[in-house]
């Protein structure tokens, strides 16, 4: 029996006083800045953390957009009774009524990896959400949205994460609903989440009762002969399922759903007909596990097994035993070192690693793909990597080379990244022949990964990323090199079409910045309280020239004008165009842009350029961006 410790880190990643929310009916053209703007406007200290947004199945076949959002908790009533507003994207796209809601009730997709390969459905317990059930109470990190997804890009694997909500008041007295009511449910929200004749096979995951709920509902839809059509959506396509402490035996504890429901939820009227049902006497289980068990085997279902280590109180709620299910003595359990309701609720990335391994390793193989081997010592209290990231040269990453980036706590700095498809181009055309060249996007990937390190040593606020195409994976406040290559992982080259255009992506942080600053001056020149927003430091990657270039002339000479008119200091905002390859129109046109502004119009110097041809034979591209950003906090190496 592996053992798993769920308690060997200290790392945190979210204060637990935060509330979570769910936020639909944006526009394709939103941003997570958009929803955060929209929220920090309206409320005060929102504390607004937005995760980045996915396409939302429950809307017209995916043609808008939703997001989880983290606010602070004494702020969650406020934040829902901008229900019904208005919204509109920064860059257009369409007005809107924004939904929001914090009942998790359907099909949330937590996350979504471009060309995905399997989908992936979270079922909470009766008595349960589809949110909290998963989200460590002391951290707030939640394992199927916050290290699953990276995970499995680490480990060559690329799906879709949701969660499946379901009405809890099925454990509520009253209407006596059934475990039958959630399975259809479920099912009525999988096939709701699924384009028509979906192809991606189905894996789920299930915690406690919810394990059962899974069972019933595929007995519901796989059972032969009595296939209803409206089913057919599922059939053959279920590959896996992973079982978290799910009582496929009842219980010998005669009150097991008081102190199930208590632990989860903290009801306590119950269905009597639910509770009959659960009880180790009930006959209803032995013949719901002998139907899953026929489907088990005529599907070729996988399946992963985990009890808890722990007691709820004076007895655990499910044991080797329980937690088994019966006829199938040959799939032993993995023993999780933690009680029932914390079995499921991973501290951090660390503590999730081996069941997140196990699981990715059921998926691979039902795939067809070569499993990751499990690490050989789980139970060790060593903290062990999460991913294995890439990295330069000591010489490059020694710490007191880093010393100078010190500033860089006294700015916020934001990454511009051009997608366009050109960006799988060898970086330099001299090795076009070669048979494998360094791409230009394989040259920025490694570079970005390693600045996104320097600037979190010095600015626990981390950096932002905004692309040029991919909007919908903009994201704020990464912390470390490995998000910076999780995310860029998701992009996808070959949907980067159209030209290069700049200026509607520095409008959309320029704008809302500028008009704070403003907003700053006229405190001050009224002699009122006001705190100077942070220096604004952008860096803009790209391979090509603008196709716009006197859009985005004109936008940085209306900036470079507003902050002369209010004496705003040199160094308040900063635009770094750094080229990635080396076309030399390209390079013109930025160098341009560079030597130019300042000499034609009598503005302020905002913008710094570093072409291809600027490079130091001696340094590779990640020193040339280092150098940059070095010269952005530093204006006298500039």
């Amino acid at each position: 029996m592996l053992l798993f410790s769920t308690h060997h880190s200290s790392r945190t990643n979210m204060s637990p006083n935060k509330s979570t929310i769910v936020v639909r009916n944006l526009p394709r053209c939103t941003t997570t800045e958009d929803v955060k703007s929209f929220f920090d406007m309206r409320v005060k200290n929102a504390g607004t953390f937005v995760y980045p947004l996915v396409k939302d199945t429950q809307k017209s076949a995916g043609s808008f957009y939703c997001t989880t959002v983290t606010i602070n908790a004494a702020k969650r009533k406020a934040a829902m009774l901008l229900n019904g507003q208005e919204f509109v994207p920064a860059l257009g796209g369409g007005k809107t009524n924004i939904e929001i809601d914090n009942s998790f009730i359907g099909s949330i997709t937590l996350a979504e990896h471009i060309k995905a390969q399997f989908d992936l459905y979270f079922v909470h317990g009766v008595g349960g959400d589809a949110f909290s059930s998963w989200v460590c109470d002391a951290t707030g990190h939640m394992w199927p949205r916050d290290s699953l997804p990276e995970q499995c890009l680490n480990l060559g694997v690329r799906g879709r994460f949701s969660t499946l909500g379901y009405d809890a008041k099925v454990l509520d007295g009253g209407q006596p609903k059934t475990i039958r009511n959630a399975a259809e449910s479920i099912l009525k929200y999988i096939a709701a989440d699924r384009p028509l004749r979906c192809a991606r096979p189905i894996f789920l995951v299930g915690h406690s009762l919810g394990g059962i709920v899974i069972e019933q509902a595929l007995v519901l839809a796989l059972e032969k002969p009595a296939v209803k059509p409206e089913y057919d959506f599922i059939q053959h396509m279920v590959k896996g399922v992973a079982f978290f402490g799910v009582p496929f035996q009842g219980s010998s504890n005669a009150d097991f759903i008081s102190p199930v429901a208590s632990i989860i939820s903290g009801l306590t009227r119950m269905n009597t007909n639910f509770v009959k049902d659960l009880k180790t006497s009930s006959q209803e289980l032995p013949a719901l596990n002998m139907m899953f068990n026929r489907i088990k085997t005529e599907e070729n279902i996988g399946v992963l097994l985990f009890t808890e280590k722990k007691a709820d109180g004076p007895s655990k709620i499910t044991t080797r035993t329980s937690g088994t299910i019966p006829f199938r003595a040959e799939i032993a359990p993995f023993e999780i070192d933690a009680n029932h309701r914390e079995m499921v609720k991973f501290k951090n990335a660390n503590d999730a690693r081996n069941p997140i391994t196990l699981i990715v390793n059921m998926i691979k193989q039902q795939l067809g793909l070569e499993v990751t081997p499990t690490p050989e010592c789980p139970n060790s209290r060593e903290t062990l990597p999460v991913l294995h990231l890439p990295v330069l040269s000591n010489q490059v990453i020694e710490k007191d080379k880093n010393a100078g980036f010190s500033p860089l706590v006294r700015f916020d700095t934001i990454f511009v990244i051009d997608d366009t498809g050109s960006m799988q181009y060898a970086a330099n055309s001299s090795e076009e022949a070669n048979p494998n060249p360094k791409s230009r996007w394989d040259v920025m990937t490694k570079s970005l990964q390693y600045i996104a390190n320097i600037a979190a040593e010095h600015d626990k606020n981390g950096v932002d990323i905004h692309f040029l195409i991919s909007s919908h994976l903009d994201q704020t406040n990464i912390s470390s090199g490995q998000e910076v290559l999780n995310l860029l992982a998701q992009v996808d080259l070959e949907q980067g079409v159209g030209g290069t255009y700049i200026e509607p992506i520095l409008a959309t942080i320029l704008g809302p910045y500028i008009a704070n600053y403003e907003e700053y001056f006229d405190l001050t020149r009224k002699r009122m309280k006001a705190t100077r927003p942070k220096p604004l430091n952008i860096i803009v990657l790209t391979d090509g020239k603008d196709d716009e270039p006197g859009t985005t002339e004109e936008h940085l000479v209306s900036v470079a004008k507003k902050l002369d008119k209010m004496h705003a200091p040199q160094t308040q905002v900063g635009v770094q165009f750094m080229q990635v390859g080396d076309d030399p129109e390209a390079a013109e046109y930025l160098k341009r842009l560079d030597d130019d502004l300042k000499t034609n119009y009598g503005v302020r110097d905002i913008v710094d350029t570093k072409t291809f041809q600027d490079l130091d034979p001696a340094q590779d591209f990640a020193q040339h961006l280092r150098s940059i950003l070095l010269g952005a906090v530093n204006k006298n190496l500039d």
